[in-house]
């Protein structure tokens, strides 16, 4: 309401000023608008009254320590390590599926189950084998005791040896496909042999995607479903060619997750800089491990923006409170006068701890007064003019 009072008031000088009260001057008719030669030279005069009215603060251009950074974006991902498909070594039909998306399993928790008499054709194949590894075991032993006593040809012996060396090789093929497949060797005897294989969790995590359903024929390595495990969230951002020398590992970002309305910051700092720019982007990667606890909320794939702090630095700066942007350009009103102001565009390299720093090669920047409140209200009055 007093904002909405001052404005009206202003609006009420400014008409004054334009009609009878022309001629006069500043301190004679309240407020007068000097144009000089453009928009940025243009002087808003006030009376001592409308000035006091206005409360209006000033502050000197100072020195002050401002962060220097770089802006950049980026996507939360998980390494390769943490994500998994997974699938079967032999086709199935779908007989069990447990998890939803979303879902938490723990390491070696029941995903899926499959059915198919090609998991009995294996196991009766290894049964098999090892039956024969077994009499080839026990013919190596006599053919050797007889070699022994000179009762058999050495011919005999070996191709006797040869025969349970390709044995065992077979037996040992097979056991590695039964554990493939999901099935212990250990647990296989004729007695035991079962037409279904169960799919287990390879670690502790989140079901991303499901890709089966009850029923459905799986072929041999076609994927069942997806996990990811969390506990490794990382930032891959995108730095331009131009920032690319001020970085370094071990420098602090700051991110928030872009275009989701919430402004919580999180802390992260750089990990690995990539040695090879993109040739088509012009673009870095930069890889940032998350720090703290409170990630819980973020996922991954989602987009961010961050700044990372390349340093610090003794600048002049004035208060974040002085600074506007119009058109693209970022604005301060210095105060000229008495109770004169106008509109200066500043250079900024950089904001931090409540400052914006300013470019001081601008003319007369050092000197500058500018005001840190009431700015609302004299910007509301310059554009009306």
């Amino acid at each position: 309401m007093r904002n909405l009072i001052i404005l009206i008031l202003l609006s009420g000088l400014v008409v004054g000023c334009s009609s009878s009260d022309k001629g006069k001057t500043g301190s004679e008719a309240g407020a007068v608008v000097v144009p000089v030669s453009g928009n940025e030279n243009t002087v808003l005069e006030l009376d001592p009254t409308s000035d006091s009215l206005l409360r209006i603060e000033t502050s000197p251009v100072q020195r002050a320590v401002v962060n220097e950074s770089v802006h950049c974006t980026g996507f939360i991902e998980v390494p390769p390590q943490s994500l998994a498909s997974i699938s079967s070594t032999m086709g199935g039909f779908v007989t069990q599926i447990k998890p939803y998306a979303g879902s938490w399993v723990k390491k070696g928790e029941i995903i899926a189950e499959l059915e198919h008499p090609d998991y009995v054709a294996l196991q009766q194949s290894y049964l098999q084998a090892k039956a024969d590894r077994d009499y080839l075991r026990k013919e190596l032993a006599r053919q050797q005791i007889l070699r022994s006593e000179n009762a058999n040809a050495t011919k005999v012996l070996e191709q006797t040896e040869t025969e349970s060396r390709k044995m065992d090789a077979e037996v040992a093929g097979l056991e590695s496909r039964l554990r493939m497949a999901g099935i212990s060797p250990d647990k296989v005897s004729p007695e035991n042999i079962t037409s279904k294989v169960l799919i287990r969790a390879p670690f502790a995590g989140y079901v991303s995607n499901v890709l089966v359903n009850y029923g459905k024929y799986v072929a041999p390595q076609e994927v069942i479903c997806e996990m990811m495990n969390r506990e490794h969230l990382h930032l891959e951002l995108s730095v331009f060619e131009q920032d690319m020398l001020k970085l370094k590992k071990g420098q602090e970002i700051w991110f928030r997750v872009a275009n989701s309305g919430n402004a919580a910051q999180y802390q992260a700092h750089v990990e690995v800089v990539a040695q090879n720019l993109d040739r088509e982007k012009r673009t870095l990667n930069v890889h940032g491990h998350m720090e703290g606890r409170n990630t819980e909320e973020l996922k991954p794939g989602s987009m961010v923006e961050a700044e990372i702090l390349t340093g610090a630095d003794s600048v002049w700066a004035v208060p974040e409170t002085a600074v506007f942007t119009e058109g693209g350009q970022q604005w301060v009103i210095l105060k000229v006068g008495p109770h004169s102001y106008r509109k200066q565009a500043i250079v900024s390299s950089g904001a931090s701890n409540g400052k914006v720093a300013i470019n001081a090669n601008q003319t007369g920047a050092t000197e500058w007064e500018v005001v840190v409140l009431g700015v609302r209200a004299l910007r509301a009055s310059m554009n009306k003019e």
